[in-house]
């Protein structure tokens, strides 16, 4: 009896010793893989000019660093006209930046560093990852600047693949959605895997608002909260690094993004136009 629980004791002693090296390991393994994807993103600053010549801060957002020469990757909310930015890298670096172009459908505005003084080589890129094998229940990490504090971190996963939401004022197809937190500031950040390649950039997390005092809506009693609450909802939205591929190189070499157009137009058929051209009846469209 005596050697049962020895044997007993023993077992568990070493199981808790595996747990803790385990637990060691993981830990070990998130530092490492932060320490990996966090030069690879910037902070993005953004003054608008003013009437008087002055310059107004703008809600700050993030940026991949996409090469060694200062081709910097983001969301084009914040790039309007008469508006100035900067990047702000891992070593507190404040650099100009200069637009190369903006492209809506692919949500992606693509930026230049021009270091004052500095050769242009001295960014880190973030390492890419193959974002088509991404699968739901992956762990990801949000890499980004929330609220404006650089370099902010958060862990979740990646609980679905082909999304489609309405971001960046126009719908995009076939994101990935992570329940990480995604703050303001994030949005242009990284979406990275357990080996630090970002798989995805940010773009915008699902948030509702309770209803703010004085206000009562159909079923629900009144708000006594004095100001909305906003809290995230656990559904956030990146585009698959791999879909930014190629707009962001036709606009680095040509400043836009090139695409087909069918060379034809299409329009209703109506009774006086299907005499005409002696069409069938319920013939819907003429090309």
């Amino acid at each position: 009896m005596q050697r049962a629980l020895f044997l007993t004791g023993c077992l568990a002693t070493a199981c808790l010793q595996g747990e803790d090296r385990l637990l060691d390991r993981l830990e070990k393994e998130c530092v490492e893989t932060v320490v990996k994807a966090r030069p690879g993103v910037v902070r993005i600053l953004c003054e608008k000019e003013m009437e008087d010549g002055k310059f107004q801060r703008l809600t700050g957002a993030s940026g991949i660093v996409w090469s060694a020469d200062g081709v910097i990757v983001t969301t084009p909310e914040a790039m309007e006209p008469s508006v100035r930015a900067f990047a702000v890298d891992a070593k507190g670096r404040r650099v100009p930046l200069e637009v190369l172009g903006m492209d809506a459908k692919s949500c992606v505005a693509v930026l230049k560093a021009r270091p004052e003084g500095e050769p242009a080589s001295q960014w880190t890129p973030a390492p890419r990852g193959d974002s088509a094998k991404v699968e739901a229940g992956s762990i990801v990490f949000v890499v980004g600047n929330a609220h404006g504090y650089p370099g902010t971190v958060a862990m979740g996963l990646v609980s679905g693949k082909g999304r489609f939401a309405s971001v960046c004022q126009c719908p995009k197809r076939d994101l990935l959605q992570t329940t990480a937190a995604i703050n303001p500031g994030d949005s242009g950040g990284a979406l990275v895997n357990v080996r630090g390649e970002a798989i995805g950039m940010i773009l915008s997390s699902y948030n509702r608002a309770a209803p703010a005092k004085g206000i009562q809506l159909p079923g629900m009693a009144r708000a006594v909260d004095p100001e909305p609450e906003v809290g995230s909802e656990g559904v956030g939205f990146a585009i698959p690094i791999h879909r930014l591929e190629k707009p962001v190189r036709e606009i680095v070499e040509t400043g836009r993004v090139r695409r087909c157009r069918l060379g034809m137009t299409v329009q209703r058929t109506t009774p006086a136009l299907r005499s005409h051209l002696k069409l069938p009846e319920g013939c819907g469209l003429a090309v």
